[in-house]
Parts: C-alpha cells; sequence; structure tokens
C-alpha cells in the first residue's frame, strides 16, 4: 500500500486527490504546520530532511525501475503522470 505523508497546505493534497481519483488504496500520515511561522514540523523532518511534502513511501510500487534509488520520493509532476500512467483509465 502506498503511504503519503501529508503536510497541510502543501501540494501533498495534489497527490490525495489524484489517488482518490484511481481509486487506489493508501494511506495517510497527517502532519500540521506551525501556527506562528508555518513551517514543517520536526516529525515530518525525521521522514524527509527539509521537511518537504509530499513523501510518498512505497514509491516503487509506481516507479518500479527506482526500487534500487531510494524508497521515498518527493513527488513531482513527473509523479503524478507517472502515476496516471500505471493507475490511470
Amino acid at each position: 500500500m502506498i503511504k503519503v505523508h501529508h503536510l497541510n497546505n502543501s501540494r501533498s493534497q495534489r497527490v490525495l486527490w489524484l489517488l482518490e481519483e484511481l481509486n487506489e488504496p493508501y494511506e495517510v500520515v497527517r502532519y500540521q504546520r506551525d501556527k506562528l511561522t508555518m513551517r514543517a514540523p520536526d516529525q515530518l523532518k525525521r521522514v524527509h530532511p527539509l521537511g518537504k511534502s509530499p513523501v510518498i513511501a512505497a514509491i516503487h510500487q509506481l516507479f518500479p525501475w527506482l526500487r534500487h534509488l531510494f524508497a521515498d520520493s518527493v513527488h513531482n509532476g513527473a509523479n503524478l503522470h507517472a502515476a496516471l500512467t500505471k493507475f490511470g483509465h
């Protein structure tokens, strides 16, 4: 199953929307920004050193050719395109 590390008010909303549209099962780990600084919490920085979101765990399910490089990824437009290619109808 795909696990999405989601930070409120971030681009990760796009990934959640896409997975919903594709009816793909996924798990969400939610993080809240600091209300004063709007920065990511330290918990997210344990997942991604810069506190970026989304981080997609089990990324190799979407991109098998990345299996040997890394297990997690911060998405970009190419990742969304690959997800549509793999799961889209």
